[in-house]
């Protein structure tokens, strides 16, 4: 995690800095991403860099909670009375806010493209598992009150029905990012519309 420093920033310095990584990260990739060049997009002097970070890994684990903030804290369920007639109807509006975030700030894209690159020995550096690990506290505890409410399956082991939903976000979130060129925001706003049609099937109570 960031050090003291970090937060002591005025959130604009802060919200440049995790810009510029998330565009590099996403440019080169995590394991050549230029430290200098981050640091210089963002106007930051690397001496100072070291008193926020402490290293390329915290900066990293530190881009992806920023990230995880802004997508996740418009889209908190734990605010909303969920009953089973609201529940995919708020699953709609939520997978729209995030994917509406990801359409005007397109630094999201790049971090997007950076997470999809990280190599297996990159990803069980503690601070990157940690961050990355939210994503799926969010759909488990999410999904978790579904089933609560009677509107998603129980016939399967939490956790083999949990990793299935993770794995199909994902992919759905990596055929995005390899395709957003190539289709417009109302392609892509249809093409969400059918992924949650599709997991609401898959995941109705048998």
């Amino acid at each position: 995690m960031p050090r003291p420093r970090f937060n002591k920033l005025p959130e604009e310095k802060r919200a440049l800095m995790m810009r510029s990584a998330a565009k590099e990260f996403g440019t080169h990739g995590y394991e050549n991403a230029s430290l200098n060049r981050i640091l210089e997009t963002a106007e930051v002097s690397k001496g100072a860099a070291y008193y926020y970070f402490d290293d390329k890994a915290d900066l990293f684990s530190t881009v992806v909670d920023y990230f995880m903030d802004l997508i996740l804290g418009e889209t908190d369920w734990r605010e909303i009375e969920l009953t089973a007639e609201t529940f995919w109807p708020a699953i709609t509006t939520m997978y729209s806010r995030q994917y509406a975030k990801v359409e005007e700030d397109r630094w999201m894209l790049s971090l997007m493209k950076a997470g999809q690159r990280l190599t297996a020995e990159a990803r069980t550096n503690p601070l990157l598992a940690t961050a990355f690990d939210r994503a799926w506290q969010w759909l488990k505890e999410l999904f978790g009150r579904g089933q609560a409410l009677g509107v998603v399956r129980t016939d399967l082991p939490d956790e083999l029905l949990f990793s299935l939903i993770m794995h199909i976000d994902e992919a759905f979130d990596n055929w995005f990012v390899a395709h957003w060129d190539e289709t417009t925001p109302e392609e892509r706003q249809k093409l969400l519309m059918r992924l949650i049609e599709s997991l609401q099937h898959f995941l109705a109570p048998v």
